[in-house]
């Protein structure tokens, strides 16, 4: 399977990922989420030719805020945004390339 930036994947099983959160300071965090099914990701960049997976953004990135990041985090004026973390063999197992609408 090849990722390459700007693919877009839909979710077809309820999926775990990495929530990365970024922020307006010298730190990054994140969390253990699970990106529900139905749900479209759009691959953000090229992975590295080491890499074992692969950063994405939601379509409905602002709906699924408050699901990704909690409150305490998204309210702080130094958030930044947020991108989910997805490994290579979770995208394989758990979402189709979506080719049209």
């Amino acid at each position: 399977m090849l990722i390459q930036r700007g693919q877009r994947y839909r979710v077809v099983n309820d999926t775990p990922a990495i929530c990365m959160t970024y922020w307006k300071a010298p730190y990054t965090g994140g969390v253990k989420v699970v990106v529900p099914a139905g749900e479209v990701l759009v691959v953000t960049a090229d992975p590295s030719p080491r890499a074992t997976g692969a950063d994405l953004l939601p379509e409905r990135y602002d709906a699924l805020l408050a699901k990704f990041v909690p409150f305490k985090e998204r309210s702080d004026p130094k958030f930044g945004g947020y991108s989910l973390c997805l490994m290579f063999d979770q995208i394989d197992a758990n979402c189709q390339l979506v080719t049209e609408e």
